[in-house]
């Protein structure tokens, strides 16, 4: 698991951030894999939900592997909070 967060920023307009945690699909995935597989999963949801985030620069900033004993999600839903 790794801690993630990204800046993204219209033109124009103040930085935002966005951080949380992903979870690699396969072992044995390469650190360069791991980041553009994020930042294509964040930029697609991003641009499904509204179309204005086209024109957003997006820049991932943090990429930490984070250890844990066990995760829980007790409810979960679909889309970003």
């Amino acid at each position: 698991m790794y801690r993630v967060q990204f800046i993204i920023q219209r033109p124009g307009y103040r930085k935002q951030y966005l951080s949380g945690f992903y979870i690699p699909r396969q072992e044995g995935m390469s650190v360069s894999e791991m980041k553009r597989e994020c930042t294509e999963f964040i930029r697609d949801r991003l641009q499904k939900e509204d179309v204005r985030f086209l024109d957003f620069t997006m820049e991932l900033t943090v990429f930490r592997h984070v250890n844990v004993d066990f995760i829980c999600q007790a409810d979960s839903s679909p889309g970003l909070r």
